[in-house]
């Protein structure tokens, strides 16, 4: 980890680590966890500073438990639930459509990056819907899709430094949170980044 300097910000108790970062640095999702908490500044080419801040999460939800059964059904491709959330799936009539990750949750047939991340976020307690339109993995509900998702998911193993920033000021705009997420270990890990006006 390099560390360029350290900060006490105003009116603060806690100090932070202040790290350097170029726009097209390639940074691990490792690496990010490892200087979290920090402050992030990059310097761009027509000199603008942008900073952001980073901190450890532990996010739980709220929303309704997943039954400890659940009865899946299909007719031909079309995967169905009986007996779970009004939120999980698709309302057709009566019936759930589940999509892939849904039914892969409940067949317990997990393998890829993305579904660990998705059932992770299930056993959490909250709803999870598909982040493609913000151009991310996920995005998530506490308690109720009556509100706005709170967060957006995103899983990362190496990226673009701006690719990171890029999406960090699109969640803002659509007043969400943007969460990191990745594999330390083989354990889920979040990171919850923020941008900052200044230091």
């Amino acid at each position: 980890m390099e560390i360029n300097f350290i900060i006490k910000r105003q009116k603060s108790d806690y100090t932070n680590f202040v790290i350097l970062k170029r726009e097209t640095d390639i940074v691990s999702f490792e690496e990010l966890y490892n200087e979290t908490p920090g402050i992030f500044i990059t310097l761009d080419e027509d000199h603008s500073i942008t900073y952001h801040m980073t901190e450890h999460i532990d996010p739980m939800g709220m929303a309704e438990n997943m039954p400890e059964k659940i009865c899946i059904k299909n007719a031909g491709s079309i995967y169905y639930s009986l007996n779970t959330p009004e939120w999980f799936g698709e309302k057709f009539y009566s019936l759930n459509i589940l999509n892939n990750f849904e039914r892969r949750f409940v067949e317990n047939k997990i393998m890829t990056p993305e579904e660990k991340l998705y059932a992770d976020l299930i056993k959490r307690n909250f709803i999870v819907k598909s982040g493609f339109k913000y151009g991310e993995h996920f995005r998530i509900y506490s308690e109720s899709m009556d509100m706005h998702a709170e967060y957006l998911i995103g899983l990362i193993d190496k990226e673009e430094w701006y690719k990171i920033s890029r999406a960090v000021r699109l969640s803002v705009s659509v007043r969400k949170s943007m969460v990191f997420a990745g594999f330390i270990n083989n354990e889920i890990k979040y990171i919850e980044m923020k941008r900052i006006k200044d230091i």
